[in-house]
């Protein structure tokens, strides 16, 4: 057992105590020049701002008679958040963007490859249980953010509304040609008469 283990602590603590003191200007110029460093770059650096918007999803109707499902599933979902970053729907961003009066101010259309950069730096994503996809987007320009988070969700809806179209123009034709073909069936032949 140690004699005094209280006071060989207490020795240690002075000593630290002891140590600080004698080198407190070295500890003082360290703190100031971190300080002042982080001051520094706090204030030369870039304002980013950032934007974001929603999507809800609309929900499909399920015919599944026995295992009714409600919502989009998983993959669902993912699948709309790769139609969002798809090259359509950043091209047309991109055109809705160069149509925007301030465009010259946009960085992003300085790029070589403006479309491949704004797929890139989007942020696409999904809440968990929820049926909603959240777009954002930062840049050094608070109308850029904005304008191409819109400019995103336009794209987005145009695209859909344009699938969703086709997808009913498919079913009316479709559905012509079998009304053709069940009156073809269900006429009065010419020897029923």
């Amino acid at each position: 057992m140690e004699p005094y283990p209280e006071q060989e602590q207490e020795i240690k603590l002075k000593d630290y105590l002891r140590i600080t003191l004698q080198h407190k200007w070295l500890i003082v110029i360290i703190f100031l020049v971190v300080v002042s460093a982080t001051a520094f770059y706090t204030i030369r650096a870039p304002r980013i701002y950032e934007s974001s918007g929603k999507v809800l999803l609309e929900l499909k109707k399920q015919t599944d008679l026995f295992f009714p499902t409600g919502g989009f599933g998983r993959n669902d979902l993912n699948n709309q958040i790769e139609v969002v970053k798809s090259t359509p729907i950043m091209k047309s961003a991109i055109e809705k963007l160069r149509r925007n009066p301030e465009a010259a101010s946009f960085p992003i259309l300085a790029v070589t490859n403006p479309e491949k950069t704004l797929a890139k730096d989007i942020d696409v994503s999904s809440g968990r249980e929820v049926d909603i996809i959240d777009i954002s987007y930062k840049s050094i320009s608070p109308l850029e953010a904005q304008t191409a988070v819109n400019a995103v969700i336009d794209s987005y809806q145009e695209e859909n509304l344009k699938y969703e179209r086709a997808e009913v123009t498919n079913v009316r034709e479709f559905l012509e040609k079998q009304l053709d073909i069940c009156l073809l069936y269900t006429s009065p032949s010419p020897r029923d008469s």
